[in-house]
């Protein structure tokens, strides 16, 4: 397969990764973005690091072979345990998890607006229906959903009640009420309330370079902040060509003829 296009998307589906993301009634869709494309270089990373450092030891270099697609296989580890032990195949099942009921992303109030909501103890459940339900009464508190394997069972019927006990609800709120009680929860953010989040506010996160033809637009900084070595976004994306001269005169050492010679050939952009 040395001819295969390497882009995340088609290793994602190589992989098997592909045929669990979805909905069990739809078909299936790529995980997020070029997702392999995302996590192989945490591999890639500590193997050159290890590499340079047998280099410095012994002097000696070395030859790294990364297959991303058998990287990628590693993170469907308990899927393949599950069907060389007990024939399972496992299948798409949206937001669901084996482990945890109930577990999936619930509408509140406005357009578009949802909390992610996650149950894997009996305490956390507890809690949930306690705020759902605070009477003692209600759907929360029958027997059916006393247990996880009760939960589980009726687990269709679980998400319509969840989600018509959250659509009440403004979901930053709830967010903060579910945490406050022990219960993991998350609003769903989109883009919008990312350039409005006052963690990556406080981080700096979001930097505004100034290019010469979009103006002012937003930037990522890294992610690591180091003390010694903290990065900075120092210049804007350049424009088409803009370096060029720079990096042949400057950098490479062409003299001004050779440099108008690849000009005036229409060499250069």
């Amino acid at each position: 397969m040395s001819g295969q296009p390497g882009f995340g998307p088609v290793l994602g589906s190589l992989a098997g990764l592909t045929q669990l993301t979805g909905w069990p009634d739809r078909d299936p869709v790529n995980p997020y973005g070029a997702y392999t494309d995302f996590i192989i270089p945490r591999f890639g990373v500590p193997a050159i690091l290890a590499a340079l450092d047998r280099r410095r030891r012994t002097g000696k270099g070395i030859h790294l072979d990364l297959s991303q697609l058998e990287a990628s296989i590693h993170f469907s580890a308990p899927f393949f345990l599950d069907y060389v032990t007990n024939g399972t195949l496992r299948v798409r099942n949206g937001n669901r998890d084996p482990a945890a009921a109930p577990h999936g992303a619930y509408p509140c109030v406005g357009e578009e607006r949802w909390i992610a909501i996650a149950c894997f103890t009996d305490d956390q459940w507890q809690a949930l229906r306690d705020l759902v339900c605070p009477d003692g009464h209600g759907w929360a508190h029958e027997e059916r959903f006393s247990t996880f394997q009760g939960r589980k069972s009726h687990e269709d019927e679980l998400d319509q009640r969840m989600a018509e006990s959250t659509r009440g609800w403004e979901s930053k709120t709830l967010m903060d009420t579910l945490q406050s009680v022990g219960v993991p929860a998350g609003v769903v953010n989109d883009c919008r309330d990312l350039f409005e989040d006052l963690q990556l506010l406080h981080r700096g996160h979001f930097q505004y370079p100034v290019h010469a033809e979009l103006g002012s637009y937003a930037a990522e900084r890294s992610e690591m902040d180091l003390s010694r070595t903290p990065g900075s976004i120092d210049r804007p994306a350049p424009l088409l060509g803009e370096h060029t001269e720079y990096v042949l005169r400057e950098l490479i050492g062409l003299t001004e003829e050779e440099f108008g010679s690849l000009g005036e050939d229409g060499v250069l952009v």
